[in-house]
């Protein structure tokens, strides 16, 4: 995502007055928040009160049941919002009784799961997102 392409998405978004926006594309996340001094628009669009945060999305290296904790332990290899390391593990997909690892791709910090603990997970399919 170019900056170009952002500011042309923050032009409309203030021109219909809406507030927040989140769009994803090719595993990059765009996040806008718009506070309420943001809603007039000047045919210059200022980017005064507009916060951009993107984020990118950990895709499934293969097939299984998602598991976010390890059959032999009690509390989650990773909680939402904690910091973590690229390489890091942070799930596990299950195939009948191996586990294969789900690894960060990048350092950052986990905000949101996509995907549901046992929840069937197909090739590439988004399961968590990293700002």
């Amino acid at each position: 995502m170019s900056p170009e392409f952002i500011e042309k998405v923050v032009v409309l978004l203030q021109r219909h007055s809406l507030r927040a926006f989140e769009f994803e594309q090719a595993g990059a996340c765009l996040s806008l928040k718009f506070d309420a001094k943001a809603n007039a628009v000047s045919p210059t669009a200022n980017l005064d009160g507009v916060e951009v945060e993107l984020c990118k999305i950990i895709h499934s290296p293969s097939m299984g049941v998602l598991r976010l904790t390890h059959p032999q332990r009690d509390e989650p290899f990773v909680k939402m919002g904690a910091e973590i390391k690229e390489g890091q593990i942070i799930a596990f997909l299950q195939n009948d009784d191996l586990l294969e690892e789900v690894k960060a791709n990048c350092s950052g910090v986990l905000v949101a799961a996509v995907a549901q603990e046992g929840q069937v997970i197909g090739f590439a399919q988004p399961l968590f997102e990293i700002r």
